[in-house]
């Protein structure tokens, strides 16, 4: 028998946290952040067995300055924003799911927090 392949079942992971920047930032500033965040995370999602991107999405939600929303659906495409923020901000919470395929849940989960906090840092909500 050959050309078996196995099903292949996605991986969903969601997560909510608190994220100080460190210092005060306009909306470009956090964008730049978030890029670098998603960028690591979807080289280390396919450097680590990942095969498909279902979404990668979430909101940064800054209260009364603003919300951001983002999503990824590939390896080759750069995340996509709505919305915005006003002013400066130095913390924001994250809403994030994540769906993939061909890698565990521990690890999407794992390497979520590694890649958020090369950029930000985090407090459990």
């Amino acid at each position: 028998m050959t050309g078996v392949e196995r099903e292949e079942h996605p991986t969903a992971c969601s997560m909510q946290v608190a994220l100080e920047f460190g210092t005060r930032m306009e909306e470009a500033g956090v964008r730049t952040r978030m890029d670098a965040f998603l960028a690591g995370l979807t080289d280390f999602l396919r450097d680590n067995g990942c095969r498909l991107i279902g979404h990668i999405k979430g909101l940064l939600d800054a209260g009364d300055s603003g919300q951001l929303f983002f999503s990824v659906t590939s390896f080759k495409e750069s995340p996509r924003y709505k919305g915005g923020i006003d002013g400066e901000i130095a913390e924001a919470e994250l809403s994030m799911n994540v769906i993939v395929y061909g890698v565990e849940e521990e690890l999407v989960s794992r390497a979520i927090h590694e890649q958020l906090g090369k950029q930000f840092a985090l407090f459990p909500l």
